[in-house]
C-alpha cells in the first residue's frame, strides 16, 4: 500500500491517474480476452449502461467523428515516434531552459545544436507542416485508460524545437522564417489543445501555446525586427475567448475514462486496482483482487462514486464558461475535506494491506465503512480541478498581453514612441479594443514610463507590476516591453 498524501497523488491524477492506472486497466483488458490498449479509435470506452444512466447532462459527450480530410490527428499521432531529442537528459534540460530564460548557452554553439535538432527532425517536422494545412484536430477516442498518448511528448518537443530554431533565424536576420516557425507554433498549439482529447491533452496544448507566444514576444524584443513581420504575426492571433469549451470537453472525456470506464471492467473493476496502489498486477493479485470483490459487494458502491465524482465535473465543466470572478472557487477545498474525512479508510486499508499483507482481513477491516473502495479510488482519481482552469485563464491573459505587445511595439517603429495609454492605439485605430485581462474583467494594465503590461493574476489584486517578470508564481503577470 503506497503513501495516500493527496497533494502529490492529486497532482499526479490532472493527468490522468498514472501509471500505476494503466498497468491495471491493462491486466483486466487481457483478462477481459483482449489486448491492452485495444480498441483506441472510434469504439470508445466499454462502459456499464446502468453507470451511464446516472450521468448528469452536463457531462454527457457525443462524439461527432471529423471527417479525415479535416483531421490533423494522424500525421501528428505519428510524432511519438519521429521526434528526436538529445539522448543526455542535461543537454535537453538546458536546450528548453534558453526558452524561458533559465539556461544560457553561448549563440554559436545553440545555432550548432538546433541545426543538429532540425536536421534530425526533418521527418518529423515535414509532418508538422502537412498537420497544419488540416483546419481540425480531434484524436481518437480511447477504449480504456491504459492507451496512452504518447505522442504528446512528440508535440511538446516539436514546439520546442520549432521555438529554438526560430531564435536561430531571427539571430541571422531571417525574421520573416522566425515568424513563420512561432505562427505555426501556435496553431500546432491549438489544434492539439481542441484536439477533444483528455485533461493531458488539453494541458499539452496549454504548456505548448505558451511556449509559442513567450517566443513571439522574445521576436518582437529583437532589434531590427520588421514591422510588417510584427504585424503577421499580430493577425495570426485572435483574441482570447471569454470561455474555454475545450477545457469543458476534456473533463468530460476524462469523467467518462476515469469514472465510467474504471467502474465498468468485469469481473473486478479497475478501481479496485487503484485504491489498493497495486501497480503490477500479476495472476495472484488478480486472484485476491477478485476473492475480495465476491467476499463483499459493501467495499465498492460504484453508483455512489460515480455520483460524487459527476458532482465535482459538473462544477469544473462549469467553471469553464464563467469569468474568473464568479468561479466556483470551492471545489479544490472541497476535495480536500472529503479525503481529510477518510483518514480511517486509509488506515485500514494501509494497516492490512502494507503491514500484513492479509486481503481478508483487508476486506473485513474496511467492511465497516460505507464504499471504502470508491472513497479511496476518488481520492486518488479526483484532479485539482482548478489547475487546468487556472492555466486556461493564464494562457488567455497571455494571449491578450501578447497581443497588446506587439500592437506597442508596431507602434513604437512607426513612430518612434510607445503611447502613453492603450486607449490611444484604439483611439489611433490600430486596436479595435483594448485587451481585457481575464483575471478582472477590466483593461490589461499598462505604464508607458516603465514599459510595463501586466495582468493582476489569479488572486485579482493589482500589486503595480512589483513581480518579477513573466511569473505566474508573483502577485502580478507582467511582461517587459524593449
Amino acid at each position: 500500500m503506497g503513501s495516500h498524501s493527496a497533494l502529490p497523488l492529486r497532482l499526479a491524477a490532472v493527468v490522468m491517474v498514472g501509471a500505476m492506472v494503466m498497468a491495471a486497466s491493462a491486466a483486466l483488458a487481457q483478462d477481459a480476452g483482449g489486448a491492452a490498449g485495444a480498441g483506441a479509435d472510434t469504439a470508445g470506452p466499454r462502459i456499464d449502461p446502468e453507470l451511464l444512466k446516472l450521468v448528469p447532462e452536463e457531462l454527457r459527450y457525443e462524439r461527432v467523428e471529423l471527417p479525415a480530410d479535416q483531421n490533423a490527428a494522424s500525421l501528428l499521432m505519428e510524432l511519438g515516434d519521429k521526434v528526436v531529442v538529445p539522448e543526455d537528459p542535461e543537454e535537453v534540460h538546458e536546450l528548453w531552459g534558453v526558452l524561458r530564460g533559465e539556461a544560457p548557452v553561448e549563440v554559436d554553439d545553440l545555432d550548432g545544436r538546433v541545426a543538429s535538432l532540425v536536421q534530425k527532425n526533418a521527418e518529423a517536422l515535414a509532418l508538422v507542416k502537412q498537420a497544419l494545412q488540416k483546419t481540425k484536430c480531434q484524436f481518437p477516442m480511447l477504449r480504456t485508460i491504459n492507451d496512452r498518448c504518447d505522442y504528446l511528448g512528440g508535440l511538446r518537443s516539436i514546439v520546442r524545437i520549432k521555438c529554438l530554431h526560430a531564435r536561430v533565424l531571427a539571430r541571422h536576420g531571417e525574421f520573416a522564417s522566425a515568424a513563420t516557425e512561432l505562427k505555426d507554433s501556435v496553431v500546432l498549439a491549438e489544434l492539439v489543445k481542441g484536439g477533444q482529447g483528455t485533461l493531458l491533452t488539453y494541458l499539452v496544448g496549454i504548456a505548448s501555446g505558451a511556449t509559442a507566444e513567450g517566443g513571439i514576444r522574445w521576436l518582437a524584443r529583437q532589434q531590427g525586427v520588421p514591422e510588417d513581420v510584427l504585424e503577421r504575426l499580430l493577425q495570426s492571433l485572435r483574441p482570447a475567448s471569454e470561455t474555454d469549451q475545450a477545457l469543458a470537453t476534456a473533463l468530460r472525456i476524462e469523467f467518462q475514462l476515469c469514472y465510467l470506464q474504471m467502474l465498468s471492467d468485469e469481473p473486478v473493476p479497475s478501481a479496485f486496482y487503484v485504491a489498493f496502489d497495486i501497480d503490477i498486477p500479476n495472476d495472484a493479485t488478480n486472484e485476491q483482487m477478485a476473492a475480495m470483490r465476491v467476499a463483499s459487494d459493501k467495499l465498492l458502491d460504484r453508483a455512489a462514486t460515480v455520483r460524487t465524482a459527476s458532482g465535482f465535473y459538473v462544477r469544473a465543466v462549469r467553471n469553464a464558461s464563467l469569468p474568473w470572478a464568479r468561479q466556483d472557487a470551492s471545489i479544490g477545498a472541497d476535495i480536500e475535506q472529503m479525503i481529510k474525512q477518510m483518514e480511517d479508510v486509509h488506515h485500514a486499508a494501509l494497516l492490512h494491506m502494507s503491514v500484513k499483507g492479509d486481503l481478508q482481513e483487508a476486506t473485513e477491516a474496511l467492511s465497516v465503512f460505507e464504499n471504502p473502495v470508491g472513497r479511496l479510488y476518488l481520492e486518488s482519481s479526483l484532479p485539482l480541478m482548478d489547475v487546468p482552469l487556472r492555466r486556461s485563464f493564464q494562457l488567455r491573459a497571455e494571449r491578450e498581453m501578447t497581443r497588446a505587445f506587439l500592437v506597442l511595439r508596431i507602434r513604437q517603429l512607426r513612430s518612434g514612441a510607445y503611447t502613453d495609454s492603450l486607449d490611444a492605439l484604439v483611439e489611433e485605430g490600430i486596436l479595435p479594443a483594448v485587451p481585457t485581462d481575464p483575471f478582472s474583467g477590466k483593461p490589461l494594465r499598462y505604464d508607458a514610463k516603465r514599459k510595463l503590461i501586466w495582468s493582476v493574476g489569479p488572486d485579482g489584486v493589482d500589486d503595480n507590476a512589483e513581480s518579477v517578470p513573466e511569473d505566474w508564481r508573483a502577485e502580478d503577470y507582467v511582461i517587459e516591453l524593449p
